[in-house]
């Protein structure tokens, strides 16, 4: 339930639980969120229960919250692993 949590808090509210259960109409509004989706995917788990805790095997980044890793590489890079590139421009 924590890692559902923390995703329907970033995707409904662009924040983190913590920002979310410290205002008392977000959290009233997040747990009503979050009783509906149970009410419609009980069906899909065993006892209608949704497994607690998070899957750790499971790797996802929230754009606007988790750090992006970038690389700078110079065109070069793109022309040599890329030959169909380098024929496009020359075309």
């Amino acid at each position: 339930m924590v890692g559902l949590m923390s995703r329907l808090c970033w995707a409904y509210f662009a924040s983190s639980p913590e920002e979310i259960y410290s205002d008392e109409s977000l959290r009233v509004e997040m747990e009503g969120i979050l009783d509906e989706l149970y009410s419609h995917i009980g069906d899909y788990f065993p006892n209608g229960k949704v497994p607690t805790g998070r899957n750790t095997a499971v790797k996802c980044i929230r754009l606007t919250l988790d750090p992006i890793r970038s690389e700078h590489r110079p065109l070069i890079f793109y022309l040599v692993s890329q030959p169909s590139a380098l024929s496009a421009m020359t075309d």
